[in-house]
């Protein structure tokens, strides 16, 4: 006979004497009871193991019901149908009259023609491939071989309740599975006017392997670029995405008590904006005006600009000079804007430690702006490390150095316990 079940909380059912197993595949986990989609496998008597794969989201965009139907009979001894211990360990609804069974020789390994095509594609991409992406090839293609095997990720997740593209983010979890993963926010430089949520990554490769590997999940997050909306769309944007997983920290198992800032050039301004204004409320830097619940407990900070006001280009009049485009004006013009979008305006002594990359030849940001940003950082008491990269330029795999990334880890550590 076929029968209907509702699969919430469902992962292991036991099959009759002789040890029929069931395979199960997670379909969807959050805070309100996982999904499990299983498939039985026929019991022998060399007792083959049962299996159980995890996974983050629906493949390929399928949505898999929560009501699925399984096979189920006697076997030939008679024995008891599996149906009876159903209860047990799932929700039974009913038997579907006159249904059949497709194969009258075995227990059912599939039910639903669907379902079995589901049960495939799932079972060949855990089974062959070392690294578990819900996505795209086209994202597979750009980081695949960035992160460790096994990392998986939840990929293009909308965080601001529209269907802009550079309102999504992509979160990466180590292999290892955890109840909770203190958070690594990634932001991507460009000049604010270009790049995504990929950019920075290709020369930071194994610091992105030594989070995953050292039980961080890593959210990467796309902004809008100055080109369609000047400041302060794009600090809004980021402290949406961070309240976007602050408030679903449950669904993904991030701990929202531990969340790190990290940002690289424009990404480590927005980063350093972030954590600078975290303890004020400045409603023009959120969407809604409604300041946000999160806490950033420390800012890792790779050559960002510190103040507006006195970074290199700043009086350059060109209307495609990156300051300009971010201000909707020079800084002559805009002398109250540049300020507010200047991190050091926002410093006080309750600030996030800090701990701060700069290239000694960066000829994009001024050097003597992360130099600043320390002391005035120490001046106020607030923790901090300034690294000078030597004869290092503006970005690049100087910065993925071992030394670097062991202070990385480091701040990480002691700060995100």
């Amino acid at each position: 006979m076929i029968v209907e079940l509702d699969l919430p909380g469902c992962w292991k059912m036991l099959g009759d004497h002789k040890g029929s197993i069931w395979q199960c595949v997670q379909i969807q986990g959050d805070h309100k009871g996982s999904i499990w989609q299983c498939v039985q496998i026929q019991g022998d008597h060399k007792g083959r193991p049962y299996r159980r794969y995890p996974l983050r989201r629906p493949l390929f965009g399928i949505q898999i019901p929560k009501i699925v139907h399984f096979c189920l009979r006697d076997d030939r001894r008679n024995t008891k149908n599996l149906a009876l211990y159903l209860p047990k360990y799932c929700n039974f609804i009913r038997a579907i009259p006159g249904a059949m069974c497709a194969d009258n020789s075995h227990p059912t390994k599939t039910i639903l023609p669907h379902m079995k095509k589901i049960i495939t594609i799932c079972t060949l991409l855990l089974v062959g491939s070392s690294f578990l992406f819900k996505a795209n090839a086209q994202l597979a293609d750009k980081v695949v071989n960035i992160f460790p095997p096994g990392t998986a990720v939840d990929a293009n997740i909308p965080y601001a309740g529209d269907t802009l593209k550079k309102h999504q983010l992509d979160i990466y979890f180590p292999k290892v599975k955890k109840l909770s993963y203190p958070l690594v926010v990634w932001i991507h430089g460009g000049a604010w006017m270009s790049n995504d949520k990929y950019a920075d990554m290709g020369y930071m490769v194994n610091t992105l392997r030594d989070m995953i590997n050292a039980g961080y999940a890593v959210a990467s997050i796309d902004y809008r670029w100055s080109t369609t909306a000047p400041f302060p769309a794009q600090v809004q944007d980021c402290n949406a995405a961070i309240d976007y997983l602050y408030k679903n920290a449950a669904q993904f198992n991030i701990d929202d008590s531990r969340i790190a800032v990290m940002g690289f050039s424009a990404g480590g301004h927005l980063a350093s904006l972030i954590g600078l204004s975290n303890n004020s409320s400045v409603h023009d830097f959120y969407l809604n005006g409604k300041k946000p619940g999160f806490k950033v407990s420390v800012v890792i900070d790779f050559y960002g600009p510190s103040d507006i006001t006195t970074l290199k280009g700043h009086d350059n009049p060109d209307p495609k000079n990156p300051i300009t485009l971010l201000l909707g004006g020079t800084v002559a013009d805009m002398p109250k804007l540049a300020k507010q979008a200047s991190p050091i305006t926002w410093l006080d002594r309750k600030d996030p430690p800090f701990l701060i990359i700069q290239g000694e030849k960066d000829e994009s940001v001024n050097p003597e702006q992360s130099k600043n940003l320390s002391d005035w950082l120490t001046k106020a008491g607030v923790p901090n490390d300034l690294i000078i990269v030597p004869g290092a330029p503006h970005y690049g795999v100087m910065f993925d150095a071992e030394n670097i990334r062991r202070e990385i880890l480091s701040y990480l550590k002691k700060y995100l316990q």
